[in-house]
């Protein structure tokens, strides 16, 4: 694509090509999965193992 990764030009592009308004990258997942980490009492944990898969 000849859009910067992450922008919305770019995600419009893919939810064009994907048929869905539903996707996000995993920069911004990550990010959001730092804040509930970080706003949880009961995820409080100074690191998460592990890998990611489907």
């Amino acid at each position: 694509m000849e859009t910067e990764p992450g922008t919305d030009d770019e995600l419009t592009a893919l939810a064009a090509e994907l048929e869905t308004e539903n996707i996000t990258f995993v920069d911004d997942l990550n990010d959001e999965i730092a804040a509930l980490v970080g706003t949880s009492d009961h995820l409080q944990y100074d690191y998460i193992a592990g890998d990611v898969s489907d």
